[in-house]
């Protein structure tokens, strides 16, 4: 290997890593104030520059859960006119719901099973 490629292969690493662990602590935090999986955490307000959240947007209100699929599928029922998606804990696509789903934000009589 050249001097080049560790730099690159260790920056790599620390990238591909963030996702994950950004999902463990946030889910740890969660747990630590009594936030148990499965249950939705609710903004109260937009977010703004003190916000600790990656990617996250000062124009959308947000909702997030740490879903816990050891028990089984999970259901997801968005609310009309929401725009829901899931990710896994490294920020791939697991589905969407709401106005980018199936039900294209009609909400109500769209459940969506979501598999362990």
């Amino acid at each position: 290997m050249d001097e080049t490629t560790r730099p690159s292969e260790a920056l790599n690493t620390f990238l591909n890593a963030l996702p994950g662990v950004n999902s463990w602590a946030m889910r740890k935090g969660y747990l630590e104030a009594g936030i148990r999986d499965n249950d939705v955490v609710v903004w109260s307000g937009m977010l703004d520059s003190r916000t600790i959240l990656l990617g996250g947007s000062s124009s959308s209100l947000y909702f997030s859960t740490s879903a816990d699929l050891t028990c089984g599928p999970l259901v997801v029922e968005s609310r009309p006119l929401t725009l829901t998606f899931m990710n896994d804990m490294w920020a791939r696509w697991v589905t969407d719901s709401g106005m980018g789903g199936p039900d294209r934000g009609a909400g109500g009589s769209s459940r969506e099973p979501v598999s362990p």
